[in-house]
């Protein structure tokens, strides 16, 4: 069995790792054209695919991200190249290398969302009382609530889905309004305008001094 060693993107013969993101023609024109050709040289003088990785790993942050996303690039550049397909040539790659690390500084620079929700833990309710905790589900239409007593013990627990939610605020609407039925109707109600399916309750307890609370 005969295999194309050749490089796909210049065609020369026996293309190894080295040839692939140092050597290529189009590739050296790539590095200097991201201004990552320092980077390149010092890549150049590593005998092994360890040695490479450690050198880049070792680089200050912003260049070896530049490194790291122009190296998938090349390599899905010449995968697609290798397929047939038409490639987007040096000026290409480059303008994409440059979109994608723009597309990273504006995430980065994004405040981090406060979850408080999440990391609030569950307190228990007076003797005789009991609390409700609905939860809703990134998944769209996904809601479900749990009911517990004073000492912890899940009293009722019901999960579904509703066909069309638009949002997290009304997913958490949807979610509280149905623990609320539930457990106002003791686990033996079910409201047959919610259009809901895989409806899963246990326990029958009737609720008498609901305390309501969300997580």
């Amino acid at each position: 069995m005969q295999l194309d060693t050749r490089c796909p993107v210049c065609h020369r013969l026996d293309e190894d790792g080295g040839h692939c993101f140092l050597k290529c023609k189009l590739v050296k024109r790539c590095w200097s054209t991201l201004s990552l050709e320092p980077v390149r040289q010092q890549l150049l003088s590593k005998q092994s695919a360890w040695e490479v990785v450690t050198e880049i790993l070792s680089l200050k942050e912003e260049v070896r991200t530049k490194t790291v996303l122009f190296l998938w690039k090349w390599w899905t550049e010449r995968n697609k190249i290798n397929k047939g397909e038409k490639g987007q040539g040096v000026d290409g790659v480059a303008a994409d290398e440059l979109n994608l690390l723009n597309d990273l500084s504006k995430l980065e620079r994004k405040e981090p969302i406060r979850q408080t929700a999440g990391n609030a833990r569950w307190k228990a309710p007076p003797p005789g009382q009991l609390m409700i905790n609905s939860v809703q589900e990134m998944m769209q239409g996904s809601w479900g609530f749990t009911v517990r007593d004073y000492e912890g013990e899940v009293v009722l627990a019901g999960a579904g889905r509703l066909r069309s939610i638009p949002d997290s605020v009304c997913r958490g609407f949807a979610s509280g309004y149905r623990s609320w039925h539930f457990t106002s109707a003791g686990g033996d109600g079910l409201d047959n305008s919610s259009k809901s399916s895989c409806l899963t309750i246990h326990g029958s307890r009737r609720m008498q001094n609901v305390d309501k609370g969300h997580s």
